[in-house]
């Protein structure tokens, strides 16, 4: 759930010093409203003292004694939303809204308190009631917001939050709930153009620019993504995901010595990550540089060994070293592990091809697809063997609806080179 706060401890003090100048201003009425007074003195004096689990019983004894006065509910209400004991604290607000139902205070409170539960229904109608009676009370827009987004309804959040936005439009903070609104619904461009007006107001903001430049590799901008990460480690060189994700991105970018040199400079900070020495290592791959390679995925290996990828990368230099078997070793190692894994297959499956060893590549790529049926790796190798093997138009047919299916880049491009390798060109 979406992490919310209010300062309950502020209007707990409101409401302590109001029932003390309730002791104080007015006069006597009965024997129990006058007992239920000097508990409610006795609580606050007990809660300045830290003595939270007195203050409570002594709240509760005032409740009893004036059971139907609602100052005392908001009392104890208040004390329970402090110790965010919320599935207490709406009974009272319950009871106080049947006699004062138009209490907006009070929904407010019990609204929030709802939201904490998860009860979001319940919530989404006391924040409605709210901004019915005032449409621009910004705590209840705000945590509105906040239901639809646990509800998964990110139009209506957003609403609220330009709502939010349009009355106060230097609050930064709203700019980011309504980025990460936009981000999570995959509107990259509009989640940077909110965190580019705070970093308008803060051009340092580390939080922001972090965000920014995630949503800017979402859109496939890496020069704007770079940017964004330079400037993060120019202010702190140790911020070790910003370096990790720059060494990602000038990798995908083919700058693999300056990929490498972030790598290493990661690994100083930080000497236990797998995906660094991995990272480091289809660097250095890329650059034929197999000894350094074959260094880190060892290494890689040794930290997280139960990763294919890893193991995919130190195969594919077995292999050219000349040393299938090791390759082939490794998967059948992990697939005796997870015999459920259809990448694994893949994996193996892509080892025998480069070996020319079809029937067996097929007999993996099938069972990869017979785990997973939306395996479009597995799909593409099962279709370059057929190629390979003679059957250039059906290979070629499934070929292109791997191609099709493929959502990542680096992905598209194996199954283009495939389709060149068996003769045909790609469609799209």
């Amino acid at each position: 759930m979406t992490k919310v706060s209010y300062d309950w401890v502020a209007m707990f003090r409101k409401i302590g010093l109001i029932a003390i100048l309730g002791v104080l201003g007015l006069g006597t009425r009965c024997v129990a409203e006058e007992t239920a007074r000097d508990y409610t003195t006795r609580a606050v004096q007990l809660v300045k003292e830290g003595k939270v689990n007195e203050a409570m019983e002594a709240f509760s004894k005032a409740v009893e004694m004036a059971p139907n006065d609602p100052m005392y509910r908001r009392n104890r209400s208040a004390m329970y939303a402090h110790l965010k004991q919320w599935d207490k604290a709406v009974p009272d607000y319950d009871v106080i809204l049947k006699a004062q139902a138009n209490d907006v205070v009070t929904l407010f409170n019990r609204g929030f308190a709802l939201l904490q539960l998860g009860k979001l229904d319940d919530a989404e109608k006391d924040f409605d009631a709210v901004i019915q009676a005032k449409p621009d009370d910004e705590n209840a827009l705000r945590y509105r917001a906040f239901v639809y987004i646990e509800k998964k309804e990110p139009d209506k959040a957003i609403d609220d939050l330009t709502k939010l936005i349009t009355a106060h439009p230097d609050d930064p903070q709203n700019y980011v709930t309504r980025a990460k609104v936009y981000a999570g619904s995959g509107k990259w461009q509009e989640a940077i153009d909110d965190y580019s007006k705070v970093l308008e107001k803060n051009p340092k903001d580390a939080t922001a620019l972090w965000a920014r430049a995630l949503a800017y590799l979402r859109t496939n901008n890496p020069a704007k993504e770079l940017e964004d990460l330079n400037a993060l480690i120019a202010a702190n060189p140790k911020n070790l995901d910003a370096v990790k994700e720059r060494g990602e991105a000038y990798r995908r970018a083919g700058e693999m010595d300056k990929a490498i040199a972030d790598y290493t400079q990661a690994l100083q900070l930080q000497t236990k990550d797998p995906a660094l020495y991995a990272g480091r290592a289809f660097a250095e791959l890329k650059k034929n540089d197999k000894t350094d390679a074959l260094n880190d995925f060892n290494k890689a290996i040794e930290l997280a060994p139960d990763n294919s990828d890893y193991y995919a990368g130190r195969a594919y230099i077995s292999v050219t070293n000349g040393d299938a078997a090791k390759a082939v070793g490794d998967f059948n190692h992990l697939i005796s592990l997870k015999p459920d894994n259809a990448d694994l297959y893949v994996h193996r499956g892509d080892v025998y091809s480069k070996l020319k060893q079809w029937d067996q590549a097929a007999a993996d790529y099938e069972k990869a697809l017979s785990l997973d049926q939306n395996n479009y790796l597995a799909l593409a190798g099962k279709g370059y063997v057929m190629g390979q093997k003679g059957n250039v138009r059906g290979g070629a047919e499934l070929l292109q609806k791997a191609l099709q299916q493929a959502t990542d880049p680096d992905h598209k491009e194996e199954i283009r080179v495939m389709l060149r390798d068996i003769g045909v060109g790609p469609q799209l």
